[in-house]
C-alpha cells in the first residue's frame, strides 16, 4: 500500500519540464549511466520496473547527520539471507541518476552523497542486471542536521513469488 501511495504521489507531483535537461543530453554524470536501464522520458525520477522482485521493508528510518547525506541498508532473500552484488540506485528529481552502489558479501550497502541535498526529493531503487526490479522509494533529506534526517536506512527483501 505504501509503495502504491508513493508511486501515485510521484505521478501526481512530477513536473514534465524537469525532464528536459535529461532528454537534451543535460546534466547527468556520464560515469553513472546504467547501460540498459530505460531513461525517464515524460517525468523526472526513476524508471518504472516491468517486474517487482524486491519490496521495501517498513519502516524506513531516518537519522540526523551534519556531515553527509546518504542511504544505507541491506538487501535480503525472502529467507533473510544477504544478497551480494545487487545494485542500489539513487535518483534526484532534478538531475536524474545521482549515484549507485553495490551490496557487499553480506547484502549491505551504503551510498554517501556529495553536496547539499536538503529539501531534494530522492528515490532509492533496487536494480538487477541494470534493470529496475523494485518500485522507487521516496526519501527527503531535511535542512536541520540536528533534528532532520540526512541518512536513511532502507532495507529490501526479495518478494515471495
Amino acid at each position: 500500500m505504501f509503495v502504491l501511495m508513493l508511486t501515485l504521489g510521484f505521478a501526481l507531483l512530477a513536473l514534465p519540464d524537469a525532464a528536459q535537461p535529461l532528454l537534451s543530453g543535460g546534466t547527468r554524470n556520464p560515469g553513472l549511466q546504467l547501460p540498459t536501464a530505460p531513461i525517464p522520458t515524460s517525468t523526472p525520477g526513476p524508471p518504472v520496473p516491468t517486474r517487482i522482485e524486491f519490496v521495501v521493508e517498513e519502516p524506513i528510518t531516518g537519522l540526523p547527520n551534519c556531515s553527509v547525506y546518504g542511504v544505507e541498508g541491506i538487501i535480503q532473500t525472502d529467507k533473510g539471507q544477504g544478497l551480494s552484488n545487487t545494485q542500489v540506485v539513487i535518483w534526484d528529481e532534478a538531475t536524474g541518476l545521482l549515484d549507485l552502489g553495490v551490496t557487499d558479501s553480506t547484502g549491505r550497502y551504503r551510498i554517501d552523497l556529495e553536496g547539499d541535498l536538503a529539501l531534494h526529493k530522492l528515490w532509492v531503487q533496487v536494480f538487477n542486471n541494470d534493470q529496475p526490479v523494485s518500485q522507487p522509494v521516496l526519501v527527503e533529506p531535511q535542512i536541520d542536521c540536528q533534528q532532520g534526517f540526512q541518512i536513511f536506512l532502507v532495507n529490501w527483501r526479495r518478494a515471495v513469488q
